[in-house]
């Protein structure tokens, strides 16, 4: 598989990409710490929101098998 560059301009700690994705993160933290105390769900598995980033396309195979392998370990 081919990998994509992403340009330094939009990586470096201060970038507006960079700024954009994490208030797109606290928002979606947000709106899911809401649904979870409306709606408590019998099993829940968490997994490090630091895995992947948001433009890491390439790596949804990994991010797949990833949870496969913690599903199995939690519901045994």
């Amino acid at each position: 598989m081919k990998s994509i560059a992403i340009p330094d301009t939009l990586t470096t700690p201060n970038s507006m990409y960079k700024i954009a994705d994490q208030s797109f993160d606290a928002m979606q933290g947000t709106i899911a710490r809401m649904k979870l105390s409306a709606y408590p769900p019998d099993i829940e598995i968490e997994i490090p929101r630091n895995l992947c980033g948001t433009l890491e396309f390439t790596r949804a195979e990994e991010m797949i098998d990833y949870g496969y392998t913690k599903c199995q370990k939690i519901l045994g």
